[in-house]
């Protein structure tokens, strides 16, 4: 296998990873800041008050997903997504789901971890990113013995 090949197919899925993984924290982290920002509205059976509780729900989602801590990450996370449906099209789709949905894990619990995530077994947090790299190793192996 051509080593240039290798290494493109290496940066895609781990690109896919991150731009995956890192940002999930982050969405995670600024939709709760948002939502604690909002407070929640009461419904109502009149069909006036339905209506403009509706324009006002729908406006304050507009204003959370506008808001820089929802919409960064979340634009980061589609092009992940970009990149991923472009590897599906170029790529096997036994080996491109795999890897890129494993290194999304692994990266979603570091970044976790970074922010300040507390884990509530630290250990089987370490030993589920030890499984999910030893199956992610066989994945790859069993692939490049395929080709």
């Amino acid at each position: 296998m051509n080593i240039s090949l290798l290494f493109y197919k290496s940066f895609s899925y781990i690109l896919v990873g991150v731009l995956w993984g890192c940002t999930n924290p982050f969405l995670k982290k600024g939709s709760q800041e948002t939502q604690v920002a909002s407070g929640t509205g009461s419904q109502s059976s009149n069909p006036k008050r339905v209506e403009e509780g509706f324009v006002a729900n729908t406006k304050r989602s507009l204003r959370k997903f506008l808001n820089r801590s929802v919409l960064f990450p979340f634009i980061l996370n589609q092009s992940g997504s970009l990149v991923f449906y472009f590897l599906l099209a170029t790529e096997n789709i036994s080996t491109t789901v795999p890897v890129c949905n494993s290194l999304t894990f692994i990266f979603t619990g570091i970044t976790g971890w970074f922010l300040g995530e507390k884990f509530a077994h630290p250990v089987m947090f370490v030993a589920g990113l030890l499984m999910v790299v030893s199956g992610l190793s066989i994945c790859a192996l069993s692939s490049l013995s395929v080709e």
